[in-house]
């Protein structure tokens, strides 16, 4: 099974590797073209080529260095996240400790919400 994260990350591995760089609407690393980026013309010819400009600046931001870094970033808060509900008190632990029934209930919603983050992380595609 895999997830989009999977797919991302084999995408980031199988692309050149290295500092890429926005210049106008062409993406490049070092004098090398990745990519040169057209927009479509019912944009208007002025407007065609800001959008293009703006889809390299992306493209360039979308680098496979900095889609490592925030899958492992993603990675490490999914790590964290699951232990920190593995450690999750019960209810009755909480009314034990003197929580009141409001402040019971805000910790669960934000546990289950914790339980659905960690769901979509794992969702295959």
């Amino acid at each position: 099974m895999t997830t989009k994260y999977d797919d991302l990350a084999r995408l980031a591995e199988a692309a050149t590797q290295g500092l890429w760089a926005q210049q106008r609407d062409t993406v490049k690393l070092g004098r090398r073209n990745i990519a040169t980026v057209h927009a479509g013309v019912s944009l208007g010819i002025g407007e065609s080529y800001r959008q293009a400009c703006a889809n390299a600046a992306y493209i360039a931001a979308a680098n496979p260095a900095n889609i490592k870094a925030l899958l492992a970033d993603r990675d490490a808060l999914a790590e964290a996240l699951a232990r920190l509900l593995k450690s999750f008190p019960t209810d009755g632990d909480m009314k034990e400790a003197g929580y009141d029934d409001l402040a019971i209930d805000e910790a669960c919603a934000a546990c289950e919400a914790g339980h659905a983050a960690l769901a979509r992380v794992k969702e295959p595609t």
